[in-house]
């Protein structure tokens, strides 16, 4: 019988033993012999797969070239790296927490430390901004702003939340200013203000001009949420109310309207059906 040698990321396995833990888990490697069906698409393995207490695992970096990615072990930094198929990672600035101070900062694909553990939280780049945090410890309440690849606050940690730049724009959390119980979402552009003084209880992303919000309803099954589209000025671009939340491309956008499943296109005439 072949020699089993298991490492703990999976990433090589080679054939067929029953290994024995100190912890008494039944460790099972098979022959790259299996399929697996994604989206009803069959893909073979590269690799063999283990059976770890009857549950399956496959090799990460066979997972990972299905989906157009590439992995690295990175043993010196305890860790291993899944990124973008031939993503230059040289520019690379990744969060990481100082074990000591709990905070964290920002290190390079080396492992070296480029922007300080200044922050309560830190999130991955986005168009050249990252979502930071800080906390108060009096109020005990946790706020969000935004830092550059220089570990810059270029917009304050003032909001109950922050999502990512997306073409220059990214949606925020805030008190509504007529009603401060309130919170809303608005839209932030790079410069710190908003793109238009308008806020709704749920924003998605702009996409070819327009983006899909909350017009009226609570989300139960009483009263649902009711979806419809604002163009870049804030203003809706239709009367129409959807069921669901939609987003264009390719210049269409598959929408329920009163139940009734179809698309609209970009001057909003709303087709019945698929397309």
């Amino acid at each position: 019988m072949k020699k089993v040698i298991l490492f703990g990321s999976l990433i090589f396995v080679f054939a067929s033993l029953t290994v024995y833990g100190q912890f008494l888990k039944q460790y099972t490697a098979f022959e790259a012999n299996y399929k697996i069906e994604i989206d009803g698409v069959e893909r073979n393995f590269y690799h063999p797969i283990v059976s770890i207490d009857d549950k399956a695992y496959v090799a990460l970096t066979d997972f990972a070239s299905w989906t157009g990615r590439t992995t690295t072990w990175l043993p010196e930094q305890n860790k291993i790296r899944v990124i973008e198929r031939n993503e230059d990672v040289s520019k690379l600035l990744i969060p990481y927490r100082d074990n000591v101070t709990k905070k964290e900062g920002f290190k390079d694909c080396d492992g070296n430390i480029v922007i300080e553990p200044n922050f309560y939280e830190a999130f991955p780049f986005s168009e050249g901004y990252a979502v930071v945090a800080k906390f108060d410890k009096n109020t005990l309440k946790t706020t969000y702003g935004y830092i550059n690849d220089k570990g810059e606050v270029v917009i304050p940690c003032i909001y109950d939340f922050a999502g990512d730049f997306d073409n220059g724009i990214a949606i925020v959390g805030a008190k509504d200013q007529n009603c401060p119980n309130n919170l809303l979402q608005y839209y932030l552009k790079k410069d710190g203000n908003f793109l238009f003084n308008k806020g709704f209880s749920q924003a998605h992303r702009f996409s070819e001009g327009y983006a899909c919000v909350v017009t009226s309803g609570l989300g139960s099954l009483e009263h649902p949420l009711k979806w419809s589209f604002i163009d870049m000025n804030g203003e809706f671009a239709t009367n129409f109310e959807f069921d669901d939340e939609a987003c264009f491309e390719n210049g269409y956008a598959d929408v329920i309207l009163n139940g009734v499943e179809g698309y609209i296109d970009s001057q909003f005439n709303f087709y019945e059906g698929k397309r």
